[in-house]
């Protein structure tokens, strides 16, 4: 309510472009809204998934990396720091990208689902896993192909996410965490199920918000 407030209200230069910027800011806004409630659940997720991260790293001795997801997991708390960060965020894709018709179905966005659909099977396959040993077998086998479209994954995502902004900053910071904390080698090693979960509700975040520019464009122009 407070960003909607703090919204600018459309141009009124003619009527034709009214109604154009009206209908388009309405359907920015939607589309953020429905991310808002999509980040809700995701937060909730990540932060008991890095809680457990943590309490992983602490348990192998590493606690510069324990201390690392404890203050992700701290931050993903529904508290104030927490309304603020996401605020921030839907405000960040109204202005930065909602607006772009280059950001309508941007050419890595085929991508991007094949690499999250690489990612879910793999972790279909380790859940397929009947015993620790199996498990741990698995990923010696697998983990360096798992890096590798993690790692391809999220420079699609930075590629589509250009603008300086917590979007960015977001991805950016799970970018060095898998990088300098092995944070892909910790989630294979909790439990497949509770990080398939994660993420196939951000795999629908994100086609929503790659989707919804292109519908907001063919609405627009049709009703002009």
């Amino acid at each position: 309510m407070v960003l909607l407030m703090a919204m600018p209200s459309p141009t009124a230069d003619a009527s034709r472009n009214h109604h154009f910027s009206f209908n388009a800011w309405s359907t920015a806004w939607s589309t953020a809204s429905a991310a808002f409630q999509s980040w809700r659940k995701v937060s909730s997720l990540l932060q008991s998934i890095m809680s457990r991260v943590a309490a992983l790293r602490a348990s192998r001795g590493d606690l510069t990396g324990a201390q690392r997801a404890t203050t992700i997991a701290e931050g993903l708390h529904n508290s104030v720091r927490w309304w603020r960060i996401v605020g921030s965020a839907a405000w960040d894709y109204i202005v930065n990208y909602a607006w772009r018709e280059s950001f309508s179905r941007p050419s890595q966005y085929a991508q991007v689902l094949f690499h999250f659909n690489e990612i879910l099977s793999a972790f279909e396959e380790l859940m397929q896993a009947r015993s620790e040993m199996e498990k741990l077998q698995w990923i010696s086998q697998n983990y360096q192909r798992v890096l590798r479209i993690s790692k391809s994954l999220l420079q699609k995502l930075l590629a589509i996410f250009s603008q300086s902004g917590p979007l960015r900053e977001s991805i950016m910071a799970i970018q060095k965490e898998i990088s300098d904390g092995e944070l892909i080698r910790d989630c294979l090693q909790l439990g497949a199920a509770d990080v398939k979960g994660l993420l196939q509700v951000v795999r629908d975040m994100i086609i929503s918000l790659l989707a919804a520019p292109s519908s907001r464009q063919g609405s627009s122009h049709a009703e002009l």
